[in-house]
């Protein structure tokens, strides 16, 4: 899990991708390989023991003999929340773009949303660029 965190967090920043609470790769990445690793990784003693003999013995992961059949429901599965999360997120923020509430105002922008909405800057940038000359 950690490396897939560092791999996509890495990814995200060379494709210019702005996530700075880098929740895509917590939630996003590695929730997705949670998932998938469940096909690869899943022993067969567990799966019986929690599921029983409902679909077959082939359902457990790759890695312990139990062939791709499984691993291939964890990537559909994977994809299906993908679809389903790309399809709603669509709708919601088409409708705020709609409305013209998605976006602040430019001029608001420009001048920051703290001075613009509290009245001040949250960082002195001032301050520590006089102490480090």
């Amino acid at each position: 899990g950690g490396c897939i965190y560092y791999g996509s967090s890495t990814l995200l920043k060379k494709l210019k991708i702005d996530d700075p609470l880098d929740a895509s790769p917590v939630h996003g990445f590695c929730g997705a390989w949670g998932v998938i690793a469940a096909g690869l990784f899943a022993k067969k003693k567990y799966v019986l023991n929690d599921y029983g003999c409902v679909g077959g013995a082939d359902h457990y992961g790759a890695f312990y003999g139990g062939g791709g059949k499984q691993f291939g429901n964890q990537v559909v599965g994977v994809l299906a929340i993908v679809a389903w999360v790309g399809f709603t997120s669509s709708l919601l923020f088409g409708a705020l773009k709609v409305s013209g509430f998605l976006r602040v105002p430019v001029e608001e922008e420009e001048a920051g949303l703290d001075t613009s909405h509290y009245g001040g800057n949250a960082y002195n940038f001032d301050k520590e660029l006089a102490v480090k000359a």
